[in-house]
């Protein structure tokens, strides 16, 4: 478990400090590359990345584009392809060998943000994602993968299973990445 960076009453924070279960312990690591708060953090293939946020080193509170990527094995800090807007308190989330920065807050826009960046950690580059309906920021992600059974599995009490088979599948395979299910009942 890792935490890096945020603030200590009006002090932006470059720190990263490491928890060990075994013992039950923190223990100090390098410091990061830049100072921040409001950031998120996603790990991929023993690395660490710390992304986003805001700092106040200009004198007033601007966004960090600077992605810092933290190697767990060498305990060195080094910089990615940066991102191409600011992402404060964004919601991070990682599938495969991408790292999706969803919303947040921008401080030199002034306002929150409703756009995606998706990082590919094999090119080295960010991407435009598809826009959230709404600007928000202070979100949380994740991926959840489900077993292949799971999803073909069709609804309960459907009398011609074999037909419903073939019609659940063709519709969950036709769902979008980015499609919101609603599951709720208005009975």
């Amino acid at each position: 478990m890792y935490i890096t960076c945020g603030r200590r009453g009006e002090d932006y924070l470059k720190e990263t400090h490491c928890y060990d279960p075994d013992s039950n312990t923190w223990h100090s690591l390098a410091d990061g590359p830049v100072r921040r708060a409001w950031h998120g953090m996603a790990t991929l293939l023993d690395k660490l990345y710390v992304i986003g946020g805001s700092n106040n080193d200009a004198g007033y509170r601007r966004d960090v584009h600077q992605v810092a990527c933290f190697s767990c094995t060498s305990g060195q800090w080094s910089s990615v392809c940066p991102l191409p807007a600011g992402h404060g308190e964004p919601g991070i989330a990682v599938l495969d060998t991408r790292i999706y920065v969803l919303g947040g807050r921008s401080h030199n826009r002034g306002s929150r943000t409703g756009y995606v960046h998706i990082y590919d950690v094999e090119k080295d580059c960010w991407e435009e994602g598809p826009q959230l309906d709404n600007s928000i920021s202070g979100l949380a992600a994740c991926v959840l993968t489900l077993p292949r059974s799971l999803l073909l599995e069709p609804p309960r009490g459907t009398p011609d299973r074999s037909q419903a088979d073939q019609d659940f599948a063709s519709e969950v395979m036709s769902v979008s990445d980015w499609e919101e299910f609603d599951n709720s009942s208005e009975d």
